[in-house]
């Protein structure tokens, strides 16, 4: 699920790159303005990405503590580690 959000995070930056780029190009444009409003604005389709990436983010780094799973925390060496079993 990680590399896939990474991968979605790393198409919106290319995809946003080209249309910073494009709208340097035509100049002013409407048009183009509201679609990259719409879509990379503050309360568009890639802040909701960006907001989801970070829940994800944040939601998996507490699991991860919860069980002292997290790297370089106190658990997170397995030799240190009693067994359980």
């Amino acid at each position: 699920m990680q590399s896939h959000l990474a991968d979605l995070d790393r198409q919106r930056r290319r995809l946003e790159n080209a249309l910073d780029a494009l709208a340097r190009i035509t100049g002013d444009d409407p048009a183009l303005d509201a679609w990259r409003t719409h879509y990379f604005g503050p309360s568009g389709q890639a802040a909701g990405l960006r907001r989801a990436l970070r829940h994800h983010t944040d939601r998996w780094q507490d699991l991860m503590g919860a069980c002292g799973l997290m790297p370089g925390g106190p658990q997170s060496d397995t030799k240190n580690r009693p067994d359980t079993y």
